[in-house]
């Protein structure tokens, strides 16, 4: 069956349900104090297998069964590039006012990684690397590379994906 609905429509809803599906995941990783304990990789099994379900449906319900490797290029970068405003939207949000003092943690977190991967480093160097850390740190700059690092991984998400999911048409 071949519903009508157009490209636009179709994966701003899918971008919000999987932006809704990844912020309902963070928020249960840090409910249950397991942010840090590695599962958060789980969210780019999540990814990939929206991105491939969306690129699946497109194709089978919406395109009459077919898909060029661009169309389903698209398909998915939209899906993600949707998908991050809303990420980026609730990672202002929870560093700014629902969890601020993980910033401070990040911090906290970074600083040691500074000591231990050089342990003679100065005091002046310290302080230089924790003051540009500290600027990066802040609710919207992490929002902005939360973002854009979406949509990196949409990217090349949707290249590799796109290789998989395009069918073309039958010659007869």
């Amino acid at each position: 069956m071949n519903e009508k609905m157009s490209k636009t429509n179709f994966t701003l809803t899918h971008g919000l349900v999987l932006g809704a599906i990844l912020i309902v995941f963070s928020l249960l990783l840090y409910l249950l104090d397991m942010s840090r304990s590695g599962l958060q990789y789980i969210s780019y099994a999540i990814l990939i297998g929206y991105l491939l379900y969306s690129m699946i449906q497109w194709r089978d319900k919406y395109n009459e069964g077919v898909l060029s490797y661009g169309q389903a290029f698209s398909t998915g970068f939209l899906v993600i590039l949707f998908s991050s405003f809303i990420t980026a939207a609730y990672v202002f949000l929870f560093f700014g006012f629902v969890a601020p003092g993980e910033v401070e943690v990040m911090l906290r977190e970074a600083e040691e990684g500074v000591l231990m991967a050089q342990p003679d480093i100065t005091d002046e160097a310290l302080e230089m690397t924790m003051k540009w850390t500290k600027m990066m740190m802040t609710p919207w700059m992490i929002a902005i590379w939360s973002f854009v690092g979406n949509l990196f991984a949409g990217l090349v998400l949707s290249a590799i994906l796109g290789a998989f999911v395009k069918k073309e048409p039958q010659p007869f």
